[in-house]
């Protein structure tokens, strides 16, 4: 299946236009698509609060979250299951998720000396490339997850915490597992997560 083409025309046209989205409500600022901006989108499914929505103009699929779980809020992340994600199948699952995707990235850009995982979790990313012999720091807004990482002696911080020897422009690779389509403004996270490349 070929992908489409961004046309200016078209983009325009469905900017001026009100479309009723695939759950029957207007469009609204907030149901703009996060990735382009563009009205209109399709809704794919729906898992327990949130819904997975698909944009007509980009093809971004994102989530809607129902207004009372917010990522940002702690609470958000009551229940996240940090011993589910340490066990040895989950973490040999991942591991070789990382490794198919970090051999393309070495093959284009060279050997990775430094990686900064934002949305680290309990650090199985940063546990992996450091011992791969990256130097690998994390971050989460989960307390209780930076807390997991740190006693498994990995570096991890507080998202809002992330401390000043972090200077921008210091870490060859800025991963986001599984994070962007948690959060209502993943262009906003992605400019100000950049400055570390």
């Amino acid at each position: 299946m070929q992908k489409e083409v961004f046309d200016q025309e078209r983009y325009a046209d469905l900017f001026s236009q009100v479309k009723e989205d695939s759950v029957g409500h207007r469009s609204t600022e907030q149901e703009l698509c996060p990735a382009c901006g563009g009205p209109g989108r399709d809704r794919n499914y729906r898992i327990e609060s949130f819904d997975l929505f698909r944009c007509r103009l980009c093809g971004t699929e994102y989530l809607v979250q129902s207004p009372d779980r917010d990522p940002v809020d702690s609470t958000y992340w009551d229940g996240y299951k940090f011993e589910l994600y340490a066990t040895d199948l989950v973490q040999a699952n991942y591991e070789d998720r990382y490794e198919q995707i970090l051999s393309g990235v070495e093959a284009q850009h060279g050997p990775l000396k430094s990686v900064l995982d934002i949305g680290c979790g309990i650090g199985n990313f940063i546990d992996w490339a450091s011992r791969r012999g990256m130097r690998a720091v994390g971050a989460d807004v989960d307390a209780g997850a930076v807390e997991t990482a740190q006693g498994r002696g990995l570096t991890a911080y507080n998202v809002d915490d992330l401390p000043a020897e972090i200077p921008d422009g210091s870490v060859d690779l800025l991963t986001l597992w599984d994070v962007i389509e948690h959060v209502h403004d993943p262009r906003g996270l992605l400019q100000r997560s950049l400055r570390y490349l």
